[in-house]
């Protein structure tokens, strides 16, 4: 996952809906980096349960696999909810071409893998920069 990945997060969030981090659910870059962490956890012992080295953690890979599809959900959840936003809010300052773009990368969101989420925000980001599209 990319080092920005948490500040282009909260920023997507704050652009679609004009809010600043503490003003709407969701606009905080700690959910994303709660994703990046639990994400790197089970990286990190399913590997070594692959390779037979020593575990860090006592919850299984199962279960760290599970704490890491669950944070991914909710990132997901608002990354779709942003996009669905920004296109209503901005629908006068979005070209169509950008409203279709937007539209089309929520089915990325719908069973996603952490690089599809990461995806998706950059473009959606991109798209609003483009737009001047800024968070308050």
């Amino acid at each position: 996952m990319k080092n920005h990945g948490a500040m282009d997060y909260e920023y997507l969030i704050r652009r679609s809906f004009q809010c600043g981090r503490s003003d709407s659910k969701g606009a905080n870059a700690d959910i994303y980096r709660r994703l990046e962490r639990s994400y790197g956890h089970f990286v990190r012992e399913s590997e070594a349960e692959k390779t037979g080295k020593p575990r860090n953690w006592n919850k299984s890979v199962s279960e760290l696999e599970a704490e890491y599809k669950s944070d991914l959900r909710v990132v997901a959840g608002y990354v779709d909810a942003a996009i669905v936003k920004a296109i209503q809010n901005f629908s006068g300052t979005l070209s169509s071409v950008q409203q279709e773009q937007l539209s089309g990368y929520r089915k990325h969101l719908i069973n996603p893998s952490p690089e599809d989420v990461e995806e998706v925000i950059e473009k959606a980001q991109d798209i609003m920069v483009e737009a001047k599209i800024f968070p308050v």
